[in-house]
Protein backbone atom coordinates (compact mmCIF):
# COMPACT_ATOMS: atom_id res chain seq x y z
CA UNK A 1 0.00 0.00 0.00
CA UNK A 2 1.25 3.45 -0.80
CA UNK A 3 2.10 5.68 2.13
CA UNK A 4 -0.92 7.12 3.93
CA UNK A 5 -1.08 10.46 5.70
CA UNK A 6 -3.38 12.17 8.19
CA UNK A 7 -5.95 14.43 6.56
CA UNK A 8 -7.70 17.75 7.04
CA UNK A 9 -10.52 19.32 4.76
CA UNK A 10 -10.46 21.26 1.27
CA UNK A 11 -12.44 23.21 -1.19
CA UNK A 12 -11.19 25.31 -4.22
CA UNK A 13 -13.69 28.21 -4.62
CA UNK A 14 -12.99 31.30 -6.74
CA UNK A 15 -15.15 34.36 -6.43
CA UNK A 16 -15.91 37.92 -7.60
CA UNK A 17 -17.40 41.05 -6.16
CA UNK A 18 -20.19 43.68 -6.43
CA UNK A 19 -21.57 46.18 -3.88
CA UNK A 20 -25.31 46.27 -3.42
CA UNK A 21 -27.86 47.27 -0.84
CA UNK A 22 -30.94 45.60 -2.16
CA UNK A 23 -34.57 46.28 -1.64
CA UNK A 24 -37.89 44.39 -1.78
CA UNK A 25 -38.18 40.73 -1.01
CA UNK A 26 -38.93 38.61 -4.07
CA UNK A 27 -40.74 35.30 -4.16
CA UNK A 28 -37.38 33.57 -4.46
CA UNK A 29 -35.01 31.56 -2.28
CA UNK A 30 -31.28 31.67 -2.95
CA UNK A 31 -29.75 28.28 -3.72
CA UNK A 32 -26.35 26.86 -2.82
CA UNK A 33 -25.31 27.51 -6.40
CA UNK A 34 -26.35 31.20 -6.12
CA UNK A 35 -24.20 31.49 -3.01
CA UNK A 36 -21.26 29.88 -4.84
CA UNK A 37 -21.44 32.58 -7.53
CA UNK A 38 -21.62 35.29 -4.86
CA UNK A 39 -18.68 33.73 -2.99
CA UNK A 40 -16.69 33.70 -6.20
CA UNK A 41 -17.26 37.42 -6.80
CA UNK A 42 -16.57 38.26 -3.16
CA UNK A 43 -13.14 36.60 -3.31
CA UNK A 44 -12.36 38.50 -6.51
CA UNK A 45 -13.24 41.77 -4.76
CA UNK A 46 -16.31 42.73 -6.79
CA UNK A 47 -19.25 41.85 -4.53
CA UNK A 48 -19.60 42.62 -0.82
CA UNK A 49 -23.19 42.09 0.22
CA UNK A 50 -24.95 43.93 3.05
CA UNK A 51 -25.19 43.73 6.82
CA UNK A 52 -27.76 40.99 6.17
CA UNK A 53 -25.34 38.85 4.17
CA UNK A 54 -25.48 38.57 0.41
CA UNK A 55 -29.25 39.29 0.25
CA UNK A 56 -29.42 37.38 -3.00
CA UNK A 57 -33.21 37.27 -3.03
CA UNK A 58 -33.58 41.07 -3.19
CA UNK A 59 -33.97 43.20 -6.30
CA UNK A 60 -31.12 45.67 -6.97
CA UNK A 61 -31.87 49.33 -7.53
CA UNK A 62 -30.42 51.11 -10.51
CA UNK A 63 -27.96 52.96 -8.25
CA UNK A 64 -26.84 49.69 -6.68
CA UNK A 65 -26.38 48.00 -10.04
CA UNK A 66 -24.29 50.93 -11.22
CA UNK A 67 -22.06 50.52 -8.17
CA UNK A 68 -21.78 46.83 -9.02
CA UNK A 69 -20.75 47.62 -12.56
CA UNK A 70 -18.09 50.13 -11.50
CA UNK A 71 -16.62 47.75 -8.95
CA UNK A 72 -16.63 44.94 -11.49
CA UNK A 73 -14.51 47.10 -13.79
CA UNK A 74 -12.00 47.78 -11.01
CA UNK A 75 -12.80 51.49 -10.98
CA UNK A 76 -13.54 51.92 -7.27
CA UNK A 77 -10.66 54.36 -6.74
CA UNK A 78 -11.61 56.47 -9.75
CA UNK A 79 -15.22 56.65 -8.59
CA UNK A 80 -14.15 57.90 -5.16
CA UNK A 81 -12.34 60.78 -6.82
CA UNK A 82 -15.63 61.76 -8.48
CA UNK A 83 -17.77 61.88 -5.32
CA UNK A 84 -18.00 65.67 -5.62
CA UNK A 85 -18.28 65.75 -9.41
CA UNK A 86 -21.09 67.68 -11.04
CA UNK A 87 -23.66 65.47 -12.77
CA UNK A 88 -27.06 66.52 -14.20
CA UNK A 89 -29.08 64.16 -11.98
CA UNK A 90 -30.76 65.25 -8.77
CA UNK A 91 -31.97 61.87 -7.51
CA UNK A 92 -28.65 60.09 -6.87
CA UNK A 93 -28.03 59.33 -3.16
CA UNK A 94 -24.77 60.60 -1.66
CA UNK A 95 -23.20 57.15 -1.35
CA UNK A 96 -23.70 56.51 -5.10
CA UNK A 97 -22.55 59.86 -6.53
CA UNK A 98 -19.03 58.73 -7.40
CA UNK A 99 -20.27 55.52 -9.02
CA UNK A 100 -22.92 57.33 -11.04
CA UNK A 101 -20.47 60.02 -12.13
CA UNK A 102 -17.87 57.49 -13.32
CA UNK A 103 -20.42 55.35 -15.17
CA UNK A 104 -22.06 58.40 -16.75
CA UNK A 105 -18.79 60.03 -17.84
CA UNK A 106 -17.56 56.73 -19.37
CA UNK A 107 -20.77 56.07 -21.29
CA UNK A 108 -21.73 53.01 -19.27
CA UNK A 109 -25.10 54.32 -18.07
CA UNK A 110 -27.45 57.19 -18.95
CA UNK A 111 -30.26 58.92 -17.07
CA UNK A 112 -33.92 58.21 -17.56
CA UNK A 113 -34.38 61.94 -18.29
CA UNK A 114 -32.22 65.04 -18.44
CA UNK A 115 -32.39 65.49 -14.66
CA UNK A 116 -33.21 62.06 -13.27
CA UNK A 117 -30.92 59.06 -12.99
CA UNK A 118 -33.66 56.72 -11.78
CA UNK A 119 -31.48 55.71 -8.85
CA UNK A 120 -34.28 54.09 -6.81
CA UNK A 121 -35.85 52.18 -9.69
CA UNK A 122 -35.47 48.41 -9.68
CA UNK A 123 -32.98 47.03 -12.17
CA UNK A 124 -34.42 44.77 -14.86
CA UNK A 125 -32.69 41.84 -16.54
CA UNK A 126 -32.62 43.79 -19.80
CA UNK A 127 -31.05 46.84 -18.14
CA UNK A 128 -28.36 44.81 -16.43
CA UNK A 129 -27.61 42.88 -19.62
CA UNK A 130 -27.01 46.23 -21.33
CA UNK A 131 -24.54 47.12 -18.53
CA UNK A 132 -22.64 43.88 -19.11
CA UNK A 133 -22.54 44.33 -22.89
CA UNK A 134 -21.14 47.84 -22.50
CA UNK A 135 -18.52 46.53 -20.06
CA UNK A 136 -17.47 44.03 -22.76
CA UNK A 137 -17.02 46.83 -25.30
CA UNK A 138 -20.30 46.51 -27.21
CA UNK A 139 -22.23 49.75 -27.73
CA UNK A 140 -25.51 50.91 -29.22
CA UNK A 141 -23.80 53.91 -30.85
CA UNK A 142 -21.65 51.62 -33.02
CA UNK A 143 -24.65 49.52 -33.98
CA UNK A 144 -23.68 46.39 -32.05
CA UNK A 145 -27.14 46.07 -30.49
CA UNK A 146 -30.24 48.02 -29.55
CA UNK A 147 -31.46 48.47 -26.01
CA UNK A 148 -34.69 46.61 -26.66
CA UNK A 149 -32.86 43.63 -28.18
CA UNK A 150 -30.00 43.48 -25.67
CA UNK A 151 -30.89 40.05 -24.28
CA UNK A 152 -31.34 38.42 -27.68
CA UNK A 153 -27.99 39.91 -28.78
CA UNK A 154 -26.31 38.62 -25.61
CA UNK A 155 -27.71 35.18 -26.40
CA UNK A 156 -26.50 35.36 -30.00
CA UNK A 157 -22.88 36.01 -28.97
CA UNK A 158 -22.99 33.32 -26.26
CA UNK A 159 -22.98 35.53 -23.17
CA UNK A 160 -26.36 34.07 -22.19
CA UNK A 161 -27.15 30.44 -22.80
CA UNK A 162 -30.72 29.34 -23.43
CA UNK A 163 -31.35 28.27 -19.83
CA UNK A 164 -30.01 31.50 -18.30
CA UNK A 165 -31.85 33.67 -20.81
CA UNK A 166 -35.09 31.83 -20.04
CA UNK A 167 -34.51 32.16 -16.29
CA UNK A 168 -33.90 35.93 -16.54
CA UNK A 169 -36.96 36.46 -18.73
CA UNK A 170 -39.39 34.45 -16.62
CA UNK A 171 -38.91 35.96 -13.16
CA UNK A 172 -38.16 39.20 -11.33
CA UNK A 173 -34.50 40.24 -11.53
CA UNK A 174 -32.66 39.68 -8.24
CA UNK A 175 -29.23 40.13 -6.74
CA UNK A 176 -28.61 36.45 -7.45
CA UNK A 177 -29.30 37.10 -11.14
CA UNK A 178 -26.96 40.10 -11.14
CA UNK A 179 -24.22 38.01 -9.51
CA UNK A 180 -24.63 35.20 -12.05
CA UNK A 181 -24.66 37.58 -15.03
CA UNK A 182 -21.59 39.42 -13.73
CA UNK A 183 -19.80 36.11 -13.24
CA UNK A 184 -20.56 35.11 -16.84
CA UNK A 185 -19.52 38.51 -18.24
CA UNK A 186 -16.16 38.47 -16.45
CA UNK A 187 -15.40 35.09 -17.97
CA UNK A 188 -16.46 36.20 -21.47
CA UNK A 189 -14.15 37.58 -24.20
CA UNK A 190 -14.22 41.33 -24.74
CA UNK A 191 -15.31 42.58 -28.14
CA UNK A 192 -12.97 41.70 -31.04
CA UNK A 193 -10.58 39.81 -28.75
CA UNK A 194 -9.93 36.36 -27.31
CA UNK A 195 -9.04 37.98 -23.98
CA UNK A 196 -11.57 37.43 -21.21
CA UNK A 197 -12.90 40.58 -19.52
CA UNK A 198 -11.40 39.57 -16.18
CA UNK A 199 -8.01 38.95 -17.87
CA UNK A 200 -8.17 42.37 -19.55
CA UNK A 201 -8.89 44.04 -16.20
CA UNK A 202 -6.00 42.16 -14.57
CA UNK A 203 -3.67 43.25 -17.39
CA UNK A 204 -4.70 46.87 -16.81
CA UNK A 205 -3.96 46.52 -13.09
CA UNK A 206 -7.59 47.03 -12.11
CA UNK A 207 -7.98 43.59 -10.56
CA UNK A 208 -5.41 41.52 -8.65
CA UNK A 209 -3.68 39.02 -10.96
CA UNK A 210 -3.51 36.49 -8.14
CA UNK A 211 -7.23 36.78 -7.42
CA UNK A 212 -8.06 36.63 -11.12
CA UNK A 213 -6.02 33.42 -11.50
CA UNK A 214 -7.92 31.86 -8.62
CA UNK A 215 -11.23 33.07 -10.03
CA UNK A 216 -10.52 31.32 -13.32
CA UNK A 217 -9.35 28.08 -11.73
CA UNK A 218 -12.76 26.76 -10.73
CA UNK A 219 -15.90 26.53 -12.75
CA UNK A 220 -19.14 26.52 -10.76
CA UNK A 221 -21.35 23.68 -11.91
CA UNK A 222 -25.09 23.97 -12.38
CA UNK A 223 -26.06 21.98 -9.30
CA UNK A 224 -29.78 22.52 -9.73
CA UNK A 225 -29.92 21.21 -13.30
CA UNK A 226 -27.19 18.60 -13.33
CA UNK A 227 -27.89 15.05 -14.46
CA UNK A 228 -26.03 11.84 -13.78
CA UNK A 229 -23.69 10.91 -16.61
CA UNK A 230 -22.92 7.58 -18.22
CA UNK A 231 -19.52 6.10 -17.39
CA UNK A 232 -18.44 6.73 -20.98
CA UNK A 233 -19.30 10.41 -20.58
CA UNK A 234 -17.32 10.70 -17.35
CA UNK A 235 -14.43 8.93 -19.09
CA UNK A 236 -14.23 11.95 -21.41
CA UNK A 237 -12.81 13.85 -18.43
CA UNK A 238 -9.51 12.14 -19.39
CA UNK A 239 -8.48 15.35 -21.14
CA UNK A 240 -8.21 16.96 -17.69
CA UNK A 241 -5.92 14.23 -16.27
CA UNK A 242 -2.18 14.02 -16.98
CA UNK A 243 0.69 11.56 -16.54
CA UNK A 244 3.61 12.88 -14.44
CA UNK A 245 7.08 11.36 -14.78
CA UNK A 246 10.40 12.25 -13.17
CA UNK A 247 13.77 10.65 -12.43
CA UNK A 248 14.81 9.56 -8.94
CA UNK A 249 18.00 7.86 -7.76
CA UNK A 250 16.58 4.37 -8.17
CA UNK A 251 14.78 4.86 -11.49
CA UNK A 252 11.63 6.54 -12.83
CA UNK A 253 8.76 7.80 -10.70
CA UNK A 254 5.32 7.94 -12.26
CA UNK A 255 2.13 9.50 -11.01
CA UNK A 256 -0.95 11.35 -12.16
CA UNK A 257 -2.25 14.90 -11.91
CA UNK A 258 -5.52 16.78 -12.43
CA UNK A 259 -5.78 20.07 -14.35
CA UNK A 260 -7.49 22.77 -12.26
CA UNK A 261 -7.13 25.82 -14.50
CA UNK A 262 -6.73 26.80 -18.13
CA UNK A 263 -3.33 28.38 -17.39
CA UNK A 264 -1.47 25.34 -16.08
CA UNK A 265 -2.43 24.69 -12.44
CA UNK A 266 -2.30 20.95 -11.65
CA UNK A 267 -3.19 19.08 -8.46
CA UNK A 268 -1.36 15.88 -7.48
CA UNK A 269 -0.04 14.03 -4.43
CA UNK A 270 2.90 15.43 -2.52
CA UNK A 271 4.66 12.06 -2.62
CA UNK A 272 4.57 12.18 -6.44
CA UNK A 273 6.74 15.35 -6.61
CA UNK A 274 8.85 14.81 -3.47
CA UNK A 275 12.55 14.82 -4.32
CA UNK A 276 12.12 15.37 -8.08
CA UNK A 277 14.42 17.82 -9.86
CA UNK A 278 12.37 17.91 -13.07
CA UNK A 279 9.18 16.43 -14.45
CA UNK A 280 7.58 15.61 -17.81
CA UNK A 281 3.82 16.14 -18.13
CA UNK A 282 2.03 14.03 -20.74
CA UNK A 283 -1.46 15.07 -21.82
CA UNK A 284 -4.30 12.87 -22.97
CA UNK A 285 -3.62 13.79 -26.63
CA UNK A 286 -0.06 12.48 -26.31
CA UNK A 287 1.66 15.87 -26.26
CA UNK A 288 4.42 16.25 -23.68
CA UNK A 289 5.46 19.30 -21.66
CA UNK A 290 9.08 19.26 -20.49
CA UNK A 291 9.52 22.89 -19.48
CA UNK A 292 9.84 24.43 -16.04
CA UNK A 293 7.52 23.09 -13.33
CA UNK A 294 6.69 25.27 -10.33
CA UNK A 295 5.50 24.21 -6.89
CA UNK A 296 2.69 26.57 -5.87
CA UNK A 297 1.88 24.97 -2.51
CA UNK A 298 1.91 21.63 -0.72
CA UNK A 299 0.86 19.85 2.46
CA UNK A 300 2.92 16.77 3.26
CA UNK A 301 0.46 15.60 5.92
CA UNK A 302 -2.48 15.82 3.53
CA UNK A 303 -0.29 14.41 0.74
CA UNK A 304 -1.42 17.14 -1.65
CA UNK A 305 0.60 19.43 -3.92
CA UNK A 306 -0.26 22.16 -6.40
CA UNK A 307 2.12 22.59 -9.32
CA UNK A 308 2.02 24.93 -12.31
CA UNK A 309 3.39 24.66 -15.85
CA UNK A 310 3.83 27.33 -18.51
CA UNK A 311 1.04 26.21 -20.81
CA UNK A 312 -2.27 27.86 -21.70
CA UNK A 313 -5.62 26.67 -23.05
CA UNK A 314 -5.84 23.55 -20.89
CA UNK A 315 -9.14 21.89 -20.03
CA UNK A 316 -9.83 22.08 -16.27
CA UNK A 317 -12.08 19.80 -14.28
CA UNK A 318 -15.25 20.96 -12.56
CA UNK A 319 -14.85 20.85 -8.79
CA UNK A 320 -17.56 19.03 -6.83
CA UNK A 321 -18.40 18.88 -3.14
CA UNK A 322 -16.90 15.86 -1.39
CA UNK A 323 -18.94 16.62 1.76
CA UNK A 324 -22.04 15.55 -0.18
CA UNK A 325 -20.73 12.03 -0.84
CA UNK A 326 -22.38 9.02 0.78
CA UNK A 327 -21.42 5.38 1.12
CA UNK A 328 -22.65 3.55 -1.98
CA UNK A 329 -22.29 6.54 -4.34
CA UNK A 330 -20.89 5.73 -7.79
CA UNK A 331 -17.38 7.04 -8.47
CA UNK A 332 -15.03 6.86 -11.46
CA UNK A 333 -11.24 6.99 -11.10
CA UNK A 334 -8.92 8.15 -13.90
CA UNK A 335 -5.15 7.81 -13.54
CA UNK A 336 -2.07 6.16 -15.01
CA UNK A 337 -1.36 2.89 -13.13
CA UNK A 338 2.07 1.53 -14.10
CA UNK A 339 2.26 4.23 -16.78
CA UNK A 340 -0.87 3.02 -18.59
CA UNK A 341 -2.07 6.54 -19.22
CA UNK A 342 -5.55 7.63 -18.21
CA UNK A 343 -6.97 4.24 -17.33
CA UNK A 344 -10.63 4.47 -16.27
CA UNK A 345 -12.05 2.34 -13.44
CA UNK A 346 -15.51 2.37 -11.86
CA UNK A 347 -16.56 1.69 -8.28
CA UNK A 348 -18.44 3.01 -5.30
CA UNK A 349 -17.67 4.80 -2.06
CA UNK A 350 -17.27 1.82 0.26
CA UNK A 351 -16.43 3.79 3.40
CA UNK A 352 -15.76 7.31 4.61
CA UNK A 353 -13.37 7.32 7.57
CA UNK A 354 -10.84 9.67 9.09
CA UNK A 355 -11.44 12.27 6.40
CA UNK A 356 -10.55 9.90 3.59
CA UNK A 357 -12.59 8.04 1.03
CA UNK A 358 -12.36 4.27 0.69
CA UNK A 359 -13.38 3.20 -2.81
CA UNK A 360 -13.79 -0.01 -4.81
CA UNK A 361 -12.44 1.53 -8.04
CA UNK A 362 -9.08 -0.07 -8.91
CA UNK A 363 -6.06 1.96 -7.73
CA UNK A 364 -2.48 0.85 -8.49
CA UNK A 365 1.03 2.31 -8.45
CA UNK A 366 1.04 5.32 -10.79
CA UNK A 367 -2.58 6.19 -9.99
CA UNK A 368 -1.36 8.47 -7.19
CA UNK A 369 -2.55 12.02 -7.88
CA UNK A 370 -5.31 10.83 -10.21
CA UNK A 371 -8.89 12.06 -10.37
CA UNK A 372 -11.92 10.65 -8.60
CA UNK A 373 -15.20 11.82 -10.17
CA UNK A 374 -18.75 11.55 -8.89
CA UNK A 375 -21.71 10.49 -11.04
CA UNK A 376 -22.02 14.05 -12.40
CA UNK A 377 -18.43 14.16 -13.69
CA UNK A 378 -17.30 16.51 -10.89
CA UNK A 379 -13.92 16.09 -9.17
CA UNK A 380 -14.55 14.88 -5.60
CA UNK A 381 -11.22 13.30 -4.68
CA UNK A 382 -7.56 12.69 -5.49
CA UNK A 383 -6.55 9.02 -5.51
CA UNK A 384 -3.45 8.30 -3.46
CA UNK A 385 -3.26 4.63 -2.40
CA UNK A 386 -4.34 1.10 -3.13
CA UNK A 387 -3.86 -2.22 -1.35
CA UNK A 388 -2.34 -4.76 -3.73
CA UNK A 389 -2.96 -7.69 -1.36
CA UNK A 390 -6.68 -6.91 -1.07
CA UNK A 391 -9.46 -6.69 -3.61
CA UNK A 392 -11.26 -3.45 -4.43
CA UNK A 393 -9.40 -1.49 -1.76
CA UNK A 394 -8.48 1.99 -2.91
CA UNK A 395 -8.25 5.35 -1.15
CA UNK A 396 -8.74 8.97 -2.16
CA UNK A 397 -8.33 12.36 -0.50
CA UNK A 398 -11.61 14.37 -0.42
CA UNK A 399 -11.36 17.40 -2.70
CA UNK A 400 -12.75 19.71 -0.02
CA UNK A 401 -9.41 19.32 1.80
CA UNK A 402 -7.82 21.46 -0.89
CA UNK A 403 -8.71 24.78 0.77
CA UNK A 404 -5.56 24.67 2.92
CA UNK A 405 -3.38 25.26 -0.15
CA UNK A 406 -3.16 28.98 -0.91
CA UNK A 407 -0.51 29.12 -3.68
CA UNK A 408 2.10 31.02 -1.70
CA UNK A 409 5.32 29.56 -3.14
CA UNK A 410 5.73 29.62 -6.94
CA UNK A 411 9.10 27.91 -6.56
CA UNK A 412 10.74 25.88 -9.30
CA UNK A 413 10.62 22.13 -8.74
CA UNK A 414 14.43 21.87 -8.59
CA UNK A 415 14.68 24.70 -6.05
CA UNK A 416 11.89 23.16 -4.00
CA UNK A 417 13.56 19.74 -3.96
CA UNK A 418 16.94 21.21 -3.01
CA UNK A 419 15.39 23.17 -0.17
CA UNK A 420 13.50 20.08 0.96
CA UNK A 421 16.68 18.00 0.88
CA UNK A 422 18.47 20.57 3.02
CA UNK A 423 15.67 20.38 5.55
CA UNK A 424 16.07 16.59 5.69
CA UNK A 425 19.77 16.69 6.63
CA UNK A 426 20.17 15.31 10.19
CA UNK A 427 20.81 17.92 12.83
CA UNK A 428 22.92 18.01 16.01
CA UNK A 429 25.42 15.24 15.33
CA UNK A 430 27.13 14.81 18.72
CA UNK A 431 29.59 12.57 20.53
CA UNK A 432 27.72 11.05 23.47
CA UNK A 433 30.44 8.75 24.85
CA UNK A 434 34.01 7.44 24.45
CA UNK A 435 34.97 4.04 25.74
CA UNK A 436 38.28 2.33 25.11
CA UNK A 437 38.84 2.97 21.39
CA UNK A 438 35.13 3.23 20.53
CA UNK A 439 32.97 6.28 20.07
CA UNK A 440 29.19 6.56 20.37
CA UNK A 441 27.30 9.07 18.22
CA UNK A 442 23.81 10.52 18.27
CA UNK A 443 21.78 12.90 16.05
CA UNK A 444 18.24 14.18 15.84
CA UNK A 445 15.90 11.79 14.02
CA UNK A 446 14.61 12.74 10.57
CA UNK A 447 10.89 12.15 10.02
CA UNK A 448 10.15 9.14 7.80
CA UNK A 449 13.85 8.29 7.39
CA UNK A 450 14.35 4.70 6.24
CA UNK A 451 17.98 4.61 7.44
CA UNK A 452 21.10 6.76 7.86
CA UNK A 453 24.56 6.69 6.29
CA UNK A 454 27.68 7.75 8.19
CA UNK A 455 30.67 9.37 6.48
CA UNK A 456 34.21 10.01 7.71
CA UNK A 457 37.53 11.51 6.71
CA UNK A 458 40.79 12.30 8.46
CA UNK A 459 42.12 15.82 8.75
CA UNK A 460 44.48 15.10 5.86
CA UNK A 461 41.72 13.93 3.48
CA UNK A 462 39.46 16.07 1.28
CA UNK A 463 36.75 13.57 0.40
CA UNK A 464 34.41 11.73 2.74
CA UNK A 465 34.14 7.94 2.68
CA UNK A 466 31.03 6.09 3.73
CA UNK A 467 31.20 3.50 6.49
CA UNK A 468 30.81 0.07 4.94
CA UNK A 469 30.18 -3.47 6.04
CA UNK A 470 31.56 -6.21 3.76
CA UNK A 471 31.90 -3.61 1.03
CA UNK A 472 28.37 -2.21 1.25
CA UNK A 473 27.29 1.07 2.93
CA UNK A 474 26.21 0.31 6.49
CA UNK A 475 22.61 1.37 7.19
CA UNK A 476 22.30 2.90 10.66
CA UNK A 477 19.01 3.13 12.54
CA UNK A 478 18.14 5.82 15.04
CA UNK A 479 18.34 4.69 18.67
CA UNK A 480 17.19 6.26 21.89
CA UNK A 481 20.64 6.47 23.58
CA UNK A 482 22.94 6.43 20.58
CA UNK A 483 22.61 5.62 16.90
CA UNK A 484 26.16 4.63 15.92
CA UNK A 485 28.99 2.87 17.77
CA UNK A 486 32.33 2.92 15.94
CA UNK A 487 35.75 1.47 16.65
CA UNK A 488 38.58 3.86 15.94
CA UNK A 489 41.59 1.92 14.67
CA UNK A 490 44.04 4.81 14.42
CA UNK A 491 43.97 6.45 17.84
CA UNK A 492 46.40 9.15 16.79
CA UNK A 493 44.19 10.46 14.01
CA UNK A 494 41.52 13.13 14.15
CA UNK A 495 38.31 12.33 12.29
CA UNK A 496 35.57 14.43 10.78
CA UNK A 497 32.20 12.68 10.79
CA UNK A 498 28.93 13.52 9.05
CA UNK A 499 25.60 11.72 8.65
CA UNK A 500 22.88 11.71 5.98
CA UNK A 501 19.27 10.48 5.98
CA UNK A 502 17.66 8.35 3.27
CA UNK A 503 13.92 8.84 2.79
CA UNK A 504 12.12 6.77 0.15
CA UNK A 505 15.35 6.21 -1.77
CA UNK A 506 16.45 9.87 -1.69
CA UNK A 507 19.58 10.75 0.29
CA UNK A 508 19.75 14.08 2.07
CA UNK A 509 22.80 16.37 2.15
CA UNK A 510 25.33 15.66 4.91
CA UNK A 511 24.90 17.06 8.36
CA UNK A 512 27.36 19.54 9.78
CA UNK A 513 30.68 17.84 10.44
CA UNK A 514 31.74 16.65 13.89
CA UNK A 515 35.47 16.45 14.67
CA UNK A 516 36.44 13.57 16.98
CA UNK A 517 39.85 12.47 18.26
CA UNK A 518 40.90 9.97 20.93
Amino acid sequence: MLKSHPRKPYHILLILCLVLLFLPQAAFAATKQDTAYADSLYQLGVFYGTDQGYDLDRAPTRAESTAMLVRMLGAEDQSRQLENASIPFSDVPQWALGYAAYAYENGLVAGISDTRFGASLSTTAQMYTVFMLRALGYTESQGDFTYSQAMSFAQSIGLLDEDLAGQLSSSSFTRADAVRLTYEALRFPVKDSSLLLVEKLAGEGKLSQDKVSRFLETIISSQDNRQELRISQIANRRESVVLLEGSVSDGLRQGSGVILSTDGLILTNYHVIEGLQSMAVTFNDGSVYEGEVYVEDYDADLDLALIRIDREDLTPVTIGDSDQLSIGDTVVAIGSPYGLQNTVSEGIISSIRDSELQITAAISSGSSGGALFNAYGELVGITYAGVSQGQNLGFAIPINLLDTLDQRLHQSLSEFSQQLAQALAPQNLTLVAKQDNSIYLQWDPVENADYYLLYYRTSSEDAYKVFTNYGFPYRFSHGSDYSAALRVLDESASYQLAVSAVVEGEESPLSQALTVSL
